[in-house]
């Protein structure tokens, strides 16, 4: 029974594993880049951020699956674009915690 239970568990960790390191990366990528830059170039990622982060995330993956279709790759990239914008405001918040150190 254990053994079946850590088969079947394989995709979920896959997949589990493979959306959060993605989206770690896009998120760190672009927090780092508005925290970097600030001013005009900041607004515009935060605001891309803060429009996503309004959406609730279940519907916007579930919205996703509808168009894409069926996958465990579809899944992924649904994962990731639920995910990235709490990276990328947790990334900028550290940056500027960090610019503002003396």
């Amino acid at each position: 029974m254990l053994s079946a239970i850590f088969y079947g568990l394989r995709i979920s960790l896959g997949v589990g594993l493979a959306s959060t390191v993605f989206a770690l990366a896009i998120g760190l990528f672009f927090g780092l880049i508005a925290a970097y830059f600030g001013g005009w170039v900041d607004t515009v990622i935060m605001r891309v951020v803060d429009i996503q982060l309004s959406f609730p995330a279940i519907l916007i993956a579930l919205i996703l699956l509808a168009v894409l279709g069926q996958g465990v790759d579809k899944i992924i990239v649904a994962l990731i674009t639920v995910q990235w914008a709490y990276y990328a405001r947790t990334v900028l918040a550290s940056a500027l915690v960090e610019t503002q150190k003396e």
